[in-house]
């Protein structure tokens, strides 16, 4: 997991997964910081971050869906 920002100040946070890399934009109007990725017929993935850790979430497509905990202590990976 990295975090990313553009010179505008759009922030995003970059996830490897075992198959893919998910990349999540920060939500604006949100009192704590949240990323959400882009959804799609299948749902999407959020990340909220808690101090230097942070949960990684699913939410499917339904209406009625809840969101499920895919991990709940993730860390940024350091640039060496």
């Amino acid at each position: 997991m990295a975090y990313a920002r553009k010179r505008s100040g759009e922030e995003s946070v970059i996830v490897e997964l075992a198959d893919k890399t998910v990349r999540m934009w920060r939500l604006k109007d949100r009192s704590e910081p949240v990323f959400v990725s882009l959804h799609d017929d299948t749902g999407s993935y959020r990340w909220r971050p808690k101090g230097e850790s942070g949960v990684l979430s699913w939410l499917g497509p339904e209406a009625t869906a809840t969101e499920k905990i895919v991990f709940d202590d993730c860390h940024a990976t350091s640039a060496k």
